[in-house]
């Protein structure tokens, strides 16, 4: 994927498949843990964005920003011991081009570098 750009389209699709596969690895984490007489599963998704840099130009500004998408599962085997999981989804770089307009600020182009 690295240098190829989306549009506002494009980036919801992206984002549907990243949370499908999230979906379909937590289940089968979840499957297997209770396989193993775990009980009492509760997950917690995380979306962390950090904007790396920010510059303004005009009515243009670019933001370079790293995401990261995992997700952290809590639980209590069957002898009674707490168990966590993590699973590691994404962990990109994206440079941002924003646009000034009548309408506020337009995200112009998404383009994940790494």
């Amino acid at each position: 994927m690295q240098g190829k750009q989306y549009d506002k389209t494009g980036c919801l699709k992206e984002a549907y498949a990243a949370f499908t596969v999230l979906d379909r690895h937590e289940s089968e984490i979840e499957a297997d843990f209770k396989s193993r007489g775990g009980q009492e599963i509760s997950n917690l998704l995380v979306h962390k964005v950090t904007i790396n840099s920010f510059t303004l130009k005009g009515n243009t500004a670019v933001v370079m920003e790293t995401q990261s998408l995992h997700s952290n599962m809590h639980g209590v085997t069957a002898d009674g011991k707490d168990h966590a999981e993590s699973l590691k989804l994404a962990n990109n770089v994206y440079r941002d081009v924003w646009v000034r307009s009548t309408q506020g600020w337009l995200q112009q182009s998404g383009t994940q570098l790494k």
